[in-house]
């Protein structure tokens, strides 16, 4: 057995019944003998044969035919108002089949075929099995028997058509089926549209439009009559605290997308759509003598995206640019640099094994991301999957490694080039650049919320297997005194055993029990509920499976190696997936019924119908257990997908969600492993106006990051977010400058600074830093400082050393440092006596005395000097 480098403790491991929750028959997993197969055959001239499958035999073999297919003529019954789920299996032996397609000739009830929906072409090569999954939707006033009769056609062969007797009798189902997950009724789930009207959710507002100024929250964009940014501003201020403040230009001049011949773009711009939630527009035109077409829109969260498409009229050759003069400069991340002081140059090619694409640059209260991505590709695996399927270039950007970007300062602007390299032109083919403008913050940054919003994260790991279960003896009124409001609930425990698939019939009552406890004693919960991985155990697996690569990514199979799994694929995936599939995590549970089995986990393709069962699996969730929000440990959800999630919530569950995003490092400093090498906000930020904290992450070193780097990578502060941090519980004394803390229960114990700030005022709570404008500043950059003031007119001065050695320092006022379990012992510091500061490490103080307000005017602290 390959060692599970990733469950808590291997030895303890017994051996799982994989099947025990998804019905997996084991009669089909004996195939019929040669000799029984060459009896059924003897008598048919078929080239393939057709069966009619109940639910609870689902196909997990697709090469070899079981033998109860050939020996048993099955029963069909369903109740009235089910969504009634079976297989029709499609068999070859000498000949492939080419083009299938099922119908069902006067059907009595509305049907679908999920293998076959949306226009999916399926073809079937010799010696296979193919189960057509489909779904009938039975009325509530059906009964009786009924006869159906399915046709397949192929594109080689007469078609086929076999019948089934289908009675319809009980208790009448008011939800189709989907409380009882061996029903597979959910699978109705994946063609869903769920979520997705056109409404807008606090904090954004309704775009609006003025001509051609298009205005959004926190921000303005003014488009020139060609279609470009002509300005883009920002009303942020007070270090993202606030939307009423000064608008600076985020742009020197307005965009250009012309050549390096000296064409420009030119064209009259024409708005297409316009709702609350996006705006479209065109532009025709031409570039130099080729004629030219740019496609724009916004979105409400402050995403632009543009598709500009030129037609050469003749042969030759050309170099295409787009030109961008950014004033707002301060910080920069992307492009193969870490998050830090915006470079005085750059120059960059294009690399696939980087997840690398575009830049962010800007400062706390304006900014914008800059990405050239193919809308149409499918987006690359996250983390430790990366490099088994990575970024896709656009063509005509990339164009065979001669495109790039080069970033130069010039006086008070950072001037960027984005190039396709001298580009080989048809007649008449056109080249497509599409890229992308997300201008940032998305919204203003909740800092008083954030330090009200306190999460208790149990660590799993420690739990006994088969033990008593802690969270049953879970004392909540503890908690609330400690600080605590939320509780995060990890996968692999009793009350969600299993990976990204919380409402298995066997756990549902457990969570919904626990999250009524935490509710009766004023706490929230949040559940373990991602895209990006599912557990095998999840009861549509097999319906899944046969869908080919459309839910479950096709990797290597055995041949994978992926950090997760470092020894391999566990033995029962090779044995019985043979190929095509990547595994990801494996989690041994914990408690409950499931104690001690095995949850191994198939990593899933982004996009798709799997987004459609992940958003009706949590109106589901939510309609039986009232979560107050989700905790996603990763996630391939996409944009679209992360707007349909806050409406569900608030349709069904009547609030805003708590979405506590977690992310492992793909771009650590020390070791360069092949994972993209991209920071988690450069990568995740479409997704970033949608998700409520960061908490940042396993191979993040918070020793050797800069201040810079805590600011672009880690608070999450320029995007209008807070953070926390996971790794050895952090470094709370740089944390705090940041307003970041460690999480209690994982790795950390930030409960004594909760009391202080408590006892502090968080009323109004304010924090300013040297990223601030106007900034607080320490005349030794290797001292950084953050004064925290609430609604009281209480204040407080945060100090954080990146001296390599201890240092001091002076002020000419008393300060006092109050005494904070874990993190500084008291003591009082008279004006002009040195407060001492060892390497990595920091001081909370406090005026002593009677406390004086400051003057309005700009604050500057110096080290052993004056405070002017």
């Amino acid at each position: 057995m390959a060692k599970l480098e990733n469950t808590t403790d291997a030895a303890q491991v017994k051996q799982a019944n994989f099947h025990q929750l998804f019905g997996d028959a084991p009669e089909m997993r004996d195939a019929a003998s040669g000799e029984t197969i060459r009896c059924f055959s003897g008598s048919r001239r078929e080239p393939f044969h057709l069966f009619a499958v109940p639910r609870e035999y689902p196909v997990c073999d697709f090469k070899n035919i079981p033998d109860i297919l050939l020996k048993r003529h099955f029963t069909f019954s369903a109740n009235p108002g089910e969504f009634f789920v079976f297989q029709i299996v499609l068999w070859t032996q000498e000949q492939g089949l080419g083009d299938i397609h099922l119908f069902c000739e006067a059907p009595p009830f509305p049907w679908r075929c999920f293998n076959l929906s949306s226009g999916k072409r399926m073809n079937l090569v010799s010696h296979s099995l193919q189960p057509l999954w489909t779904g009938l939707e039975i009325p509530v006033s059906a009964s009786g028997v009924h006869s159906l009769k399915f046709r397949i056609e192929t594109e080689n062969f007469p078609p086929q058509t076999i019948e089934l007797l289908l009675t319809v009798a009980g208790e009448i189902l008011k939800d189709g089926g989907e409380s009882d997950d061996r029903r597979l009724a959910r699978l109705r789930w994946l063609d869903s549209e769920i979520g997705k009207e056109e409404s807008v959710f606090p904090p954004y507002l309704p775009l609006r439009r003025d001509g051609r100024v298009l205005s959004w929250l926190g921000h303005t964009l003014e488009l020139a009559e060609n279609g470009l940014p002509h300005r883009i501003t920002s009303s942020c201020r007070g270090g993202n605290t606030s939307c009423d403040g000064p608008v600076p230009e985020l742009l020197e001049s307005p965009a250009v997308f012309g050549t390096r011949s000296g064409a420009v773009f030119q064209g009259s711009l024409r708005f297409l759509h316009e709702t609350e939630t996006i705006i479209r527009w065109e532009t025709c035109g031409t570039l130099g003598k080729m004629s030219a077409h740019l496609e724009g829109a916004l979105e409400f969260d402050g995403t632009l995206r543009f598709t500009f498409t030129v037609s050469p009229q003749e042969d030759g050759t050309e170099f295409f640019q787009l030109e961008l003069h950014h004033l707002q400069n301060d910080y920069f991340l992307g492009l193969d640099r870490h998050g830090g002081p915006c470079p005085e140059c750059l120059d960059w090619h294009w690399d696939r094994r980087r997840w690398q694409d575009g830049y962010w640059i800007g400062n706390l209260n304006g900014g914008m991301q800059v990405r050239l991505s193919d809308p149409g590709a499918l987006p690359p695996l996250v983390n430790a999957y990366y490099s088994f399927s990575p970024l896709t270039p656009p063509p005509a950007w990339e164009n065979d490694g001669r495109g790039g970007i080069r970033l130069a300062r010039q006086d008070d602007a950072v001037s960027a080039l984005l190039f396709s390299g001298e580009t080989l032109l048809r007649k008449n083919r056109e080249l497509h650049f599409p890229f992308e403008f997300r201008i940032t913050p998305f919204h203003p940054a909740e800092r008083e919320r954030f330090f009200r919003e306190r999460f208790y994260h149990p660590m799993i790991h420690h739990f006994e297997i088969g033990g008593a279960d802690p969270l049953e003896a879970l004392d909540f009124d503890a908690l609330r005194r400690d600080g605590v409001t939320c509780v995060n609930l990890h996968h692999g425990i009793a009350q969600n055993p299993c990976i990204n698939y919380p409402f298995l019939n066997v756990s549902l009552p457990k969570l919904a029990s626990f999250v009524e406890r935490a509710h009766r004693h004023g706490l929230k919960v949040l559940c373990y509920y991602t895209i990006r991985e599912l557990t095998i155990h999840a009861p549509e697996f097999w319906a899944f499976r046969s869908m080919g690569d459309e839910i479950f990514y096709p990797g290597p199979g055995d041949g994978s190696r992926p950090c997760t799994n470092p020894a391999g694929p566990h033995p029962w995936l090779c044995e019985t997936l043979g190929s095509s599939f990547l595994p990801a995590w494996a989690e041994v549970v914990k408690t409950g019924e499931l104690a001690g089995t095995l949850d191994l986990a198939l990593v899933t393709t982004p996009g798709g119908r799997l987004e459609n069962f992940y958003l009706e699996g949590l109106r589901c969730l939510l309609e039986r257990c009232p979560l107050d929000g989700l905790y996603l440990d990763d996630t391939s959800l996409s944009a679209e997908g992360f707007r349909r999630l806050h409406r569900i919530f608030r349709k069904y569950r009547k609030c805003d969600p708590i979405l506590d995003f977690h992310a492992w490092n793909p771009f650590p400093f020390h070791r360069k492993r092949d994972f993209g090498n991209c920071s988690v906000v450069y990568r995740d930020m479409e997704k970033l106006p949608y998700v409520t904290a960061l908490w940042l992450g396993e191979n993040f070193d918070y020793e050797a990051a800069s201040p810079e780097y805590y600011l672009t990578e880690l608070s999450g502060l320029p995007f209008g977010l807070t953070g926390e941090m996971l790794r050895s519980g952090g470094n709370l004394w740089r944390g705090i400058l940041f307003g970041m803390t460690s999480r209690y229960g994982w790795l950390g114990d930030p409960r004594s600074l909760w009391c202080f700030f408590d006892a502090f005022g968080l009323d109004g709570l304010r924090i300013e830093s040297d990223f601030d404008t106007p900034p607080l500043k320490m005349s030794d950059p290797r001292i950084r400082a953050a004064r925290f003031s609430n609604a009281r007119g209480k204040k407080l001065l945060a100090l954080a050393s990146w001296c390599p050695e201890k240092t001091s320092i002076a002020f000419p006022e008393d300060w006092t440092a109050p005494e904070i379990s874990g993190f500084q012992r008291s003591a009082d510091y008279p004006a002009g006596t040195p407060v001492p500061l060892e390497p990595g490490k920091g001081v909370i103080l406090a005026p002593g005395g009677t406390e004086e307000k400051p003057a309005e005017r700009n604050l500057k602290w110096n080290i052993g000097g004056t405070f002017v």
